[in-house]
């Protein structure tokens, strides 16, 4: 009876091990090095919209400009295939709004800010430019609170986020296809808990089918803060 019992528990376990490695093999992780993965092709907004921030910051008007101008040279298009999860429909009054209209109010002394919603709602309707090749939104994120997002994908994906001042992210970017076999994550490795002001990342996807890629925004702030996804 012994040797018997002995025999099932080997049985038992050998079938576990089996299940994990499976398990191991259909689901797995890709790390992404934030600091040196190539964005090439969204990098001038990348850079346009940390231009902006920094500029808020200071309330430098000439710097303002400077944003404006940079953020038009980029070609923007609204994000329109970015789709929400999230339960409720936030307010961005009091927030900044990542669009060339919202800097140049503030760069001329108005107080954006009060009708912010309104200038993201007008941006979302017409978008930037009607030709663009960069697309942004800018979104909502509680106070130590996640936002998360999915939108259909193929080929290079550039992705990248950066919040307004005082805010600190940190990102999670889940890419699958079944019919591939994809099922991949890309995670920050760096400041995770302290979280940063951008995050980005970058991979390649299969060219047919399209891939879903689910993107979470974490707010790493005692405050609720905006922020701009940026997709090629």
């Amino acid at each position: 009876m012994k040797a018997k019992s002995v025999f099932i528990v080997i049985i038992v376990c050998l079938l576990n091990i089996n299940v994990c490695a499976q398990e191991v093999k259909n689901e797995f992780r890709v790390i992404a090095n934030e600091d040196s993965c190539n964005t090439e092709s969204i990098q001038s907004a990348i850079d346009a919209y940390i231009m902006l921030v920094k500029s808020v910051e200071s309330n430098d008007s000439l710097a303002l400009l400077q944003a404006k101008y940079a953020m038009e040279e980029c070609k923007l298009s609204d994000f329109t295939l970015l789709r929400s999860h999230n339960n409720e429909e936030e307010s961005l009054n009091g927030h900044l709004v990542f669009s060339v209209e919202f800097a140049d109010s503030l760069a001329n002394g108005k107080d954006a800010y009060g009708n912010a919603y309104m200038y993201n709602k007008r941006e979302v309707v017409r978008g930037q430019t009607s030709s663009g090749r960069i697309f942004t939104r800018t979104c909502f994120v509680n106070a130590k609170g996640k936002s998360v997002y999915s939108f259909s994908s193929c080929g290079r994906q550039e992705l990248a986020v950066v919040a307004e001042p005082g805010g600190r992210i940190t990102t999670r970017v889940h890419a699958v296809n079944r019919f591939k076999g994809i099922n991949e994550w890309h995670n920050d490795t760096a400041d995770v808990a302290k979280g940063r002001n951008s995050r980005k990342t970058a991979f390649t996807l299969p060219n047919k089918p399209k891939t879903t890629v689910t993107l979470e925004i974490v707010n790493c702030t005692n405050k609720d803060i905006s922020v701009v996804v940026i997709s090629n």
